[in-house]
């Protein structure tokens, strides 16, 4: 069925009429042809392959992952839209409890990201490793992306630890992306928490860095009046 994706349209076309039964098959990884023509983003022959019904729409392979999972990996925007509007499900997980928003983040899709938030994905969703979207993008460096997220309607849980008791912070720190350090810290992320090594998000940051983050704390606790 992966080589099948890969054809000629036009080819395949004449295939699937000499053998209908073709759509409703599955392969070795259970992956059917319309798993691969996501993954491979043959937006036209996703189109005709739901509109001939497929019943494979949210489907998992033999990793769950359905075929938007594998059109965002794919960074497939269109055939992720054609996707959704028959009915897929955008907050599917695969076995490690990965979603296409978190799938997005990690590859940098920011397009996808985009679209995927304007449908209301859930922000907060955690992995096997009890990693979110946040941690995803703290580890890669995209900040562009990041704020996409720090300032959409839904309310983010910014400090959310992980399996390591990482929050997002400590991962960026962890990275040496002092510019998610600095967008993150901005938007309220605490510098506090302690992970499982009992350590600080700022105890990962070079000391120059560490020391303007402390002064701009305080700046900014000064400015802020105080309760009545």
């Amino acid at each position: 069925l992966y080589s099948l994706a890969q054809q000629d349209y036009h080819e395949l076309e004449i295939l699937l009429g000499e053998k209908p039964d073709l759509v409703k098959k599955k392969d070795k990884n259970e992956r059917s042809l319309l798993h691969w023509a996501a993954l491979a983003g043959r937006e036209q022959l996703v189109a005709q392959l739901l509109a001939s019904g497929t019943t494979f729409l949210n489907d998992g392979d033999d990793t769950n992952a359905t075929p938007q999972i594998l059109a965002t990996l794919g960074g497939h925007l269109n055939v992720l839209k054609l996707l959704v509007a028959k009915g897929a499900k955008i907050d599917d997980k695969n076995w490690h409890g990965h979603t296409s928003l978190q799938y997005a983040c990690s590859k940098g899709h920011r397009d996808i990201v985009e679209y995927l938030l304007s449908l209301g994905a859930d922000v907060n969703v955690r992995d096997d490793r009890n990693d979110t979207c946040l941690h995803r993008l703290a580890s890669t460096g995209r900040c562009d992306i990041l704020e996409m997220l720090l300032t959409c309607p839904q309310k983010l849980d910014l400090d959310a630890q992980n399996a390591e008791g990482d929050t997002p912070l400590h991962v960026a720190c962890q990275e040496k992306q002092l510019e998610c350090v600095a967008r993150l810290v901005e938007h309220g992320a605490s510098v506090n928490i302690l992970n499982k090594d009992k350590k600080s998000p700022l105890e990962y940051c070079p000391p120059r860095v560490r020391q303007e983050i402390l002064e701009k704390l305080n700046l900014v606790t000064a400015e802020t009046p105080a309760s009545s």
